[in-house]
């Protein structure tokens, strides 16, 4: 069944779903923006800018072939399972990312965000087709995406400021690790509402 814009605004899902994907994408994104200038922040450990490149091309690899995973696995489970299962592998190698003191372990984070980040990539757009169907979907997933779109906006700001201030990224990449799976839980609890009344 279809829901409208209106019917879709009225269920628990559609705010679950809109306030899951702006605190969990977040984090992805505040990370890709800063993670070169993190990397020279501890180049005394090895890291650099120019590892931070090829971090991000090994993450970027891994995060195309999971998307296929991920797609796979959505059509055959519940897909807000999915999105948590993937959603906490990502925070959880970003809080590994915290700790890295060593080029290995910057390449196993890469390894990880790339299978959570890749993994629940399809499955937080297919949902919003799975749950209020097919007649309003560019309108709801629009509207569920301005949530999304602040979040995009302050992550990176908010995580550039406090470095500049406090001269490390540690602090403010913990709080969106937490903030992750907070959404995450959003997500699971995000149950696919009843059809609408004709």
């Amino acid at each position: 069944p279809s829901f409208t814009v209106r019917q879709a605004l009225r269920t628990s899902a559609f705010w679950n779903i809109s306030i899951g994907q702006a605190l969990t994408t977040m984090l992805n994104v505040a990370l890709v923006a800063n993670l070169a200038l993190m990397f020279n922040d501890y180049k005394d450990e090895g890291l650099s800018t120019q590892l931070a490149g090829r971090v991000i091309t090994v993450y970027l690899g891994i995060w195309t072939g999971f998307q296929a995973i991920g797609g796979y696995l959505g059509d055959r489970l519940p897909k807000n399972v999915v999105i948590f299962a993937f959603n906490s592998i990502m925070a959880g190698s970003v809080l590994f990312l915290t700790r890295v003191q060593s080029v290995p372990m910057a390449y196993v984070f890469a390894v990880l965000f790339g299978i959570g980040n890749g993994g629940r990539s399809p499955s937080t757009t297919s949902i919003r087709g799975d749950y209020f169907g097919r007649k309003s979907f560019p309108m709801i997933l629009g509207l569920s995406m301005v949530p999304l779109n602040i979040t995009l906006i302050a992550g990176p700001l908010l995580t550039g400021l406090y470095r500049d201030a406090k001269g490390s990224f540690i602090l403010p990449l913990e709080v969106m690790v937490a903030l992750t799976f907070v959404g995450g839980f959003f997500f699971l609890v995000a149950r696919k509402p009843n059809p609408p009344s004709p």
